[in-house]
């Protein structure tokens, strides 16, 4: 052996261990000065090499041992209870730091010694398994047996250090890991132990013994104490139990899931079962505005834990349908679609507002609301007319002065209503009919509006559902490309003062949208004649139906040397034209030269005597219109507004669909079911009814149908010989190629 070689052993046996050693108990290393541990590691990296490598790693080994032996192992076998925990945790930390800054000198051997002699352990596990054979292995059971007694002193509220139980904790989870390393991040003077977790050690030592323990502790509470954890006035010190509980095992993930989960269940199994009879939460009381503050509470306590919601969430839906119920069966608001469905929708704004308050948005809650929402608003027949009332409303007047935010948040509550409806298809029947007649009176207040609610319904209902109204908004779009083209190649020999617009409408997508045949004054009937030709020629030979009774004109007029614009439907059109050659008519006149049944004259002629649109004069008074009175043209005619509507407003009334609408609804629906089933057996060739039932319930969007329904389709496609009775099983049927 070297003499150079013997001078460093010396050196770092008995002049820098004994100064590292002092500076673990009473200081830090790091004031020897990094000189010190730098000429140290270059002194073991000059004589290793060769036999000597192997002294190095049994003198790094021996100085770990003795340290052990000769410092920690006295230190714990002279504690008892929290103090050995305590003194635990200190030589643990102690520990970690001496194998760091020992890695500093003996650092070459890693990189050359360990390299080639793989049946050493690298130094810094070798420094971190001296402890756990020779300290925790030697002490285990005492140290078990100090942790659980700490455990229940603290939660029997008989120690106030908290933290003993987590530090102790934190210790044996390190202690726990194979392959460990040392990390000393900057800024930090803490050294922390990573590795790979010893799951099957932590679980025999410390997590199974841990929550059988727990599970007898809550266990033998009594229900008195544990009752009084779910009154509202406890639910703090509840919420208290555990937050304390999660702090102690916070480092162990896993074991802190599992152990409030057993708190949990000790606590729901014993009283939450009869939380809804105990007299101080009531819990349908406890949604009401007051207790919302107690919901929370409660939520924060229970809301990692499922059993708690099976109690709770029955009783939450009951809440949200009780009053939902009492909205729906209002009658004044039956007759007022507008009001109804504004009265939903607060009432929506509301359960979410409370969700979000109380259950932090929970997915269960959300769910648990919509199911009951879809409950009670399928029960008035109505429901889905009057929405669409309400959707006409908002893109008639609902969103003037609105951001465009705002709008969004209107048209979302709008599509969110429709996810909730059973009757989607007649939801989108009805609103088909209301968005041709907006889009042909030109009464929307944004097409920009229009495009986005469609999108919405159609990410909510899928394109197959919505696809009715989407291609009659894409040909609503396209007419307006089609006109101006018209308009730009057939200028030349038409009035200046006649501004002409025309809607090409698909006859198969638009809703029938029944009106009396008008005749069109003179003027506009050569420019629909030189359209047609257009449109025919454009088209390859496509075909135009005129619809006279739909649409609007604009006609302006100079009444005491001011010019108005009058705003009419054709029939009123052609009323006012009639008075460019004549100044005076009788009433039945107008009504034989109209061509119009007498029903829909008086219906828009009688809007011309209203105070806000008086054009003309006639000898009667009110409503009342007799054949042989002489209307005239009021000339002493004034109104504030040049742009004057004179289209009657038609009040909107809710009634149940007629009958036959309700043909062609049934009718609709059992081509659907046909189509779907037939779809169904032709992938499946054989397939159970029950399988055949529940896969067309889970395929069908637009409407909800029932088995009796789809039972009655099977029959019939049986009869039309699309479907067979399978011979050796009666509940199959087969498919018919």
């Amino acid at each position: 052996m070297s003499a150079k070689f013997t001078e460093t052993l010396r050196y770092i046996k008995e002049e820098l261990a004994p100064k590292i050693l002092d500076k673990i108990e009473n200081g830090n290393p790091a004031d020897l000065g990094s000189n010190v541990f730098t000429n140290a590691c270059n002194l073991v990296y000059e004589v290793s090499g060769g036999v000597y490598e192997f002294d190095l790693y049994e003198e790094y080994v021996n100085l770990v041992i003795n340290y052990t032996e000769k410092i920690t192992k006295p230190r714990l076998l002279q504690s008892e209870g929290r103090n050995l925990l305590v003194n635990l945790y200190k030589s643990w930390k102690k520990h970690k730091v001496l194998v760091h800054w020992l890695k500093r000198i003996f650092y070459h051997l890693d990189t050359s010694f360990i390299l080639k002699e793989f049946e050493f352990t690298p130094i810094v596990p070798m420094g971190l398994q001296i402890f756990k054979t020779e300290i925790f292995d030697y002490s285990k059971r005492k140290i078990c047996k100090a942790l659980f007694e700490q455990i229940h002193n603290e939660r029997e509220g008989n120690d106030s250090n908290a933290s003993c139980v987590r530090k102790c904790l934190s210790c044996l989870r390190e202690i726990f890991v194979s392959n460990p390393s040392l990390t000393k991040r900057k800024n930090q003077k803490k050294i922390i132990c990573e590795g790979i977790p010893d799951y099957k050690f932590s679980k025999k030592i410390v997590e199974n013994p841990y929550l059988q323990k727990t599970k007898l502790y809550y266990a033998s509470k009594p229900i008195g104490w544990m009752s009084s954890l779910l009154i509202p006035t406890n639910f703090q010190e509840a919420l208290k139990i555990f937050e304390e509980e999660a702090d102690k095992i916070r480092d162990y993930e896993d074991l802190q899931n599992k152990v409030l989960n057993i708190i949990a269940e000790e606590i729901v199994k014993r009283v939450a079962l009869s939380l809804a009879e105990m007299p101080e939460i009531g819990k349908i009381r406890m949604f009401d505005q007051d207790k919302r503050d107690e919901v929370k509470m409660l939520f924060e306590i229970f809301k990692n834990y499922e059993i708690i919601f099976q109690s709770i969430i029955p009783e939450f839906e009951l809440y949200i349908e009780k009053k939902g119920l009492e909205i729906i069966s209002d009658e004044k608001l039956q007759q007022d679609p507008i009001e109804y469905t504004r009265s939903i929708l607060k009432y929506k704004a509301e359960i979410d507002e409370l969700i979000n308050y109380s259950f932090s948005n929970h997915f269960t809650f959300q769910k648990s609301s919509s199911f009951a929402f879809r409950n009670f608003i399928n029960k008035f027949s109505c429901s889905a007319s009057n929405v669409v009332y309400y959707s006409d409303y908002m893109m008639k007047k609902g969103l003037i002065g609105l951001s465009d935010i705002e709008i969004d948040i209107r048209l979302s509550e709008i599509s969110i209503i429709f996810t909730l409806l059973y009757d989607k298809d007649i939801f989108i029947s009805h609103y088909a009919r209301f968005l041709a007649k907006r889009l042909l009176d030109k009464t929307s207040i944004s097409n920009d509006a229009e495009q986005i609610l469609i999108e919405k319904l159609k990410v909510e209902g899928g394109h197959a559902i919505v696809n009715k109204i989407y291609s009659i908004y894409q040909d609503f779009s396209l007419s307006e490309v089609i006109t101006a083209e018209f308009n730009q190649n057939y200028n030349q020999d038409r009035p200046h003062e006649i501004q002409f617009s025309a809607q090409v409408l698909k006859s198969g997508c638009w809703p029938g949208i029944s009106s009396e045949i008008c005749l069109l004054p003179y003027e506009i009937q050569v420019l629909a004649k030189e359209f047609s030709l257009f449109y025919k020629h454009k088209y390859g030979g496509r075909s135009i139906t005129w619809t006279t009774g739909l649409g609007t004109f604009e006609i302006c007029s100079l009444f005491s040397n001011k010019n108005y614009n009058f705003i009419v439907n054709p029939y009123q059109a052609v009323i006012l034209l009639m008075f460019n050659n004549g100044n005076a008519y009788s009433v039945r006149e107008l009504r034989e030269n109209s061509k119009l049944s007498d029903n829909t004259f008086k219906a828009n002629f009688i809007k011309f005597f209203s105070p806000k649109s008086k054009i003309f004069n006639k000898e009667s008074k009110g409503k009342t219109l007799n054949d042989e009175e002489l209307v005239t043209i009021n000339e002493n005619f004034k109104a504030a507004m040049v742009r004057i509507n004179c289209i009657p407003k038609k009040t909107v009334r809710v009634t149940k669909p007629s009958h036959n609408e309700e043909v062609v609804v049934i009718s609709e629906r059992k081509q659907m079911l046909d189509a779907i089933i037939v779809k169904i057996a032709k992938a499946r060739r054989v397939i159970k009814h029950q399988e055949l039932v529940s896969e067309v319930l889970e395929e069908v969007k637009s409407f909800k149908p029932q088995p009796n329904m789809i039972k009655a389709q099977i029959e019939s496609l049986i009869e039309r010989e699309f479907l067979a009775r399978d011979a050796n099983d009666l509940s199959a049927y087969n498919y018919i190629p």
